[in-house]
């Protein structure tokens, strides 16, 4: 459960870098 929930919030991070 963490594991997804740290991958969710690096995407969020990532998203608006590459945007």
């Amino acid at each position: 459960v963490f594991f997804g929930f740290f991958r969710a919030f690096r995407c969020c991070l990532l998203l608006p870098m590459i945007s």
